[in-house]
């Protein structure tokens, strides 16, 4: 499929579990319009299909995808970070010269390790949520249209 942030791109799935790619989905009252990859040149005209041979639609987009891989990826690598470098305890006093220089506490470890591994956790959340992007599903529950004479209370006789 081709990369786009249109947010009316993604996956049609019909009743009989046929799915297809499609794009520029719009739903209006009773219908579902949209275009195959490829047809999107001047003048082309839309497909439609009645929304109660429609099971879900699935849009996808991949700007949404890097957003949430970036968030994804910083949190964990951060988190497991923290944990890893709070997790090797503070450093041993030196007697040597210049021996307390690069002497850390728990705390300062976690941080440190924590960035170093949280920036590199976001790097590869957007690689990879610009790759898969994020799909949102709709599913389509459609009720046929209530005849009005159905309604009314049954009387006896009258």
């Amino acid at each position: 499929m081709e990369r786009t942030n249109n947010p009316n791109t993604g996956e049609i799935t019909k009743l009989n579990s046929n799915k297809f790619r499609a794009k520029h989905i719009f739903v209006v009252r009773d219908s579902v319009f949209w275009l195959n990859p490829g047809m999107e040149v001047l003048g082309s005209r839309h497909i439609s299909g009645h929304i109660s041979n429609i099971r879900e639609i699935s849009l996808i987009s991949y700007g949404k995808g890097v957003a949430e891989g970036f968030v994804t990826g910083a949190a964990i690598g951060f988190a497991g970070g923290f944990f890893i470098g709070y997790a090797d305890g503070d450093d041993p006093p030196s007697n040597e010269p210049f021996g307390d220089f690069l002497r850390f506490s728990a705390g300062e470890k976690g941080l440190i390790l924590g960035v170093a591994l949280g920036g590199l956790g976001a790097i590869v959340g957007i690689v990879t949520g610009a790759i898969s992007g994020s799909r949102e599903k709709m599913i389509i529950k459609y009720n046929q249209p209530v005849n009005a004479a159905n309604l009314l209370p049954k009387h006896n006789g009258r």
